[in-house]
C-alpha cells in the first residue's frame, strides 16, 4: 500500500511540476554575447514567440528577409573583411609550397635458418632505406623540376 501511495505522489509531483521543470537538466538563464539579427531571450520565451507567429515579425525587423537592394551600404570593416577573405581564399585554392618525395623503403624477408652452433633463427623482415626523403621544387613557369 505504501508503494502505491509513493508512486502516486511521485506521479502527482511530475504532473504538477511539468516535464520541463523536473526532467530538464539545463538552466534557462544564459547570456548571449555578440548575437546578431536576433534577440537574447529565454528558451520558454523563444518557444512562445515561435508558436505565436512573432518570429516572422522579428525576422522582418532584423533585415534578414530584405533583398540586397534594401540592405544598407557595406561599411569599411565589411569591405576589409571581404577583401581579406578573398585573399585567403586565393591562397587556399592555389598554394605555392614545395612537395616532399618520400624515401624508398625495401622490405626483405629472411627465411628461417640454423646458425653455426645449431641455433634456430626464425623468419623475419628487415627494412632498408634505399634513398632518403628529398624536396621536389617545381618551377611554375617552365614546369621543370629542380
Amino acid at each position: 500500500m505504501r508503494k502505491l501511495i509513493f508512486y502516486f505522489l511521485l506521479f502527482l509531483a511530475f504532473a504538477l511540476a511539468g516535464c520541463a521543470g523536473a526532467m530538464n537538466p539545463y538552466s534557462s538563464s544564459f547570456s548571449c554575447p555578440n548575437f546578431k539579427n536576433g534577440r537574447c531571450v529565454s528558451v520558454e520565451d523563444a518557444y512562445k514567440d515561435s508558436t505565436d507567429g512573432k518570429y516572422q515579425d522579428l525576422w522582418k525587423e532584423s533585415g534578414a528577409g530584405k533583398s540586397k537592394k534594401e540592405k544598407a551600404a557595406p561599411t569599411q570593416a565589411d569591405l576589409y573583411q571581404s577583401a581579406l577573405y578573398g585573399r585567403l581564399n586565393g591562397l587556399l585554392k592555389s598554394p605555392v609550397s614545395p612537395m616532399v618525395v618520400p624515401p624508398q623503403v625495401m622490405r626483405v624477408l629472411i627465411l628461417p635458418y640454423t646458425g653455426r652452433n645449431n641455433e634456430l633463427y626464425m623468419q623475419r623482415y628487415v627494412y632498408l632505406f634505399l634513398s632518403g626523403p628529398r624536396w621536389l621544387l617545381n618551377d611554375a613557369v617552365s614546369g621543370t623540376a629542380r
